[in-house]
């Protein structure tokens, strides 16, 4: 299994596209709300709704904290996993 690790801080709907993008293609995704705040919380249950695994941050810690706390979640929860690639929240790299 693959697994995409998408760290957000304050997405917009385009974490939703990508999430769903890369969901299609067969990829496990899992995202760290990096303390975003409630108001962000509709695109946080978007992509939980599609099948994400969504970890969260009480506040902002930065987005090498985000990466090392999707990394420890990605090893508990997945322990068949063969490989891990990170994202950006906001859809710049594409699947295609």
């Amino acid at each position: 299994m693959t697994l995409v690790l998408i760290p957000a801080y304050k997405p917009d709907a385009r974490l939703v596209t990508l999430c769903r993008e890369l969901l299609d293609a067969g990829l496990s995704v899992l995202v760290v709300d990096d303390g975003s705040g409630p108001d962000f919380l509709p695109i946080f249950e978007d992509v939980q709704l599609l099948g994400c695994h969504v970890e969260r941050h009480a506040v902002n810690l930065g987005k090498g904290r985000a990466l090392k706390t999707g990394i420890n979640a990605a090893m508990n929860r997945y322990p068949d996993l063969a490989g891990l690639v990170t994202a950006d929240a906001d859809g710049q790299h594409t699947c295609k």
